[in-house]
């Protein structure tokens, strides 16, 4: 990525989102993502946030999460940009997924639910270099991978 979009890309994912509705997640599809990406109701920045800030308000009490991608809002930020451009990237753009932990994600630790690949439970972290073929395929579509769940050792 360039400096001055790394920048601009930067400030984007900082900057909150002033006099806007908050965002009903809980039964968006993807067409109602698409309908507000073109109606201009909301942003991919926006639609994430508002999906981390819900995983953050429920996570302590149902544990699903096994990490966070930290470049999920700057991923938005990206498509944000591309979408003002030419639009959309792919069929899935700037939708926001999970994935099961069993997936590699480059640069994330993959435990397949198991606690002797996690340092953070004393066992060693397994962090793939690369993303699995599924992984790969979701963000050529244009989904926001916002991180890893759960999942019973070894499913």
């Amino acid at each position: 990525m360039i400096p001055a979009l790394a920048c601009a890309v930067a400030l984007v994912a900082a900057a909150p989102a002033e006099g806007r509705a908050q965002i009903d997640v809980v039964e968006m599809t993807v067409d109602d993502v698409h309908a507000g990406y073109a109606s201009g109701e909301f942003t991919a920045v926006e639609l994430t946030r508002a999906f981390l800030d819900r995983i953050r308000r429920y996570e302590e009490r149902y544990n699903a999460f096994i990490s966070m991608n930290p470049d999920a809002l700057a991923a938005a930020a990206e498509l944000d940009v591309a979408y003002a451009g030419t639009g959309p990237v792919g069929p899935l753009h700037g939708v926001p997924v999970v994935i099961k932990d069993n997936i590699d994600y480059g640069g994330l630790v993959t435990t397949a639910g198991w606690e002797g690949f996690s340092s953070a439970a004393g066992g060693v972290d397994m962090v793939p270099a690369d993303d699995a073929a599924v992984v790969t395929r979701l963000r050529e579509a244009g989904a926001i991978i916002l991180g890893k769940t759960n999942l019973p050792d070894f499913a």
